[in-house]
């Protein structure tokens, strides 16, 4: 055998072992995106998705299909949605909150399933546990020990005045690991706190002249895919009512809301495209541990803080990962 015959089949052997090279050749993956908060006329927030996949040589429309399952905010779609996944035969599916894994559970769809923004699944009973999930569900979870303290702590420091803040959800929001948080930081911290539900965007300006009303000198709204999908009139109204609010996700903070404190929704779309290229590889999700967040991000809306003439101390600046003017 000559030297570059056995270069030639070195580097075969190599680019086979790489990841990028390790897919089967000439197949075309089908990958269903199950998201009822997203709207399929905007591009959203799932570029960082995309991007990640094709860094893992999924190319759309040469070697993979993606099929979008956009529910526009819409529960009553769900069932439709799921319907259409099924039909498109996806080998995998990314799925964002608990409400479509819920829908996928109650339909009885075994598709390999990628989590994105999932609670808190093993106290929802969709896996065994984050070590080892056990059946198809595998990804990411929000769960993040002592954020509900952190929150109220964010919030005392730029509003010390503040004795009592509510918290406003959409039901079941928030999950019963962030009620005792809440309930803990409050007790801790000399504080009242109240939950404020709201079912629909007509009851939002009613619950939070409510809470304002009630001696709320703040309030806290963790991510739902409802408060999100109306989160540009629920910040307005937090101004309107002089309500400086912690929010659970940048977007809330870029319609107007005073500061929010999470995980990088692109960075966990990113770690979704690691879990999707590793089953598209021969990966069990059963055997994938489910991820928390790696990194958390500060950002405050100093334009908001103005507004509600709150004085966002210096120190809580200083670690603000960004602001917006």
């Amino acid at each position: 055998m000559n030297g570059r015959r056995r270069l030639m089949i070195a580097g075969a052997g190599l680019l086979a072992l790489h990841p990028v090279f390790a897919q089967q050749a000439g197949r075309i993956y089908r990958v269903g995106i199950l998201s009822i908060g997203t709207d399929p006329k905007s591009p959203g927030r799932w570029p960082p998705f995309f991007q990640a996949m094709a860094g893992f040589n999924y190319v759309e429309d040469r070697n993979v299909v993606f099929t979008r399952a956009y529910g526009d905010g819409k529960f009553e779609n769900l069932p439709g949605l799921i319907d259409q996944l099924v039909a498109a035969k996806v080998d995998i599916i990314v799925a964002t909150g608990n409400r479509e894994i819920i829908g996928l559970k109650k339909a009885g769809v075994s598709i390999p399933t990628v989590m994105t923004f999932v609670d808190d699944p093993v106290a929802a009973g969709f896996v065994e546990s984050l070590a080892r999930p056990g059946g198809n569900l595998t990804g990411l979870t929000n769960l993040i020990p002592g954020l509900g303290k952190k929150y109220v702590e964010l919030l005392r420091e730029c509003v010390p005045s503040a004795k009592h803040f509510a918290v406003v959800a959409s039901p079941p929001a928030p999950t019963p690991h962030m009620r005792r948080e809440f309930e803990a930081a409050a007790k801790a911290f000399g504080m009242r706190q109240s939950i404020a539900h709201v079912r629909s965007p007509d009851e939002y300006d009613s619950v939070l002249a409510g809470a304002k009303k009630s001696g709320a000198g703040g309030l806290i709204a963790t991510m739902d895919g409802e408060t999100f999908r109306h989160r540009h009139q629920l910040v307005g109204l937090a101004l309107k009512h002089r309500l400086p609010g912690v929010y659970g996700d940048v977007g809330y903070v870029e319609e107007g809301g005073l500061m929010n404190y999470s995980a990088s929704f692109a960075d966990r779309l990113r770690q979704a495209a690691t879990y999707v290229d590793k089953i598209l590889r021969g990966a069990k999700p059963a055997e994938l541990p489910i991820e928390q967040p790696k990194r958390i991000e500060l950002v405050i809306n100093m334009k908001t803080a103005r507004a509600l003439s709150v004085t966002v101390p210096q120190s809580l600046l200083l670690r603000a990962d960004r602001t917006i003017q």
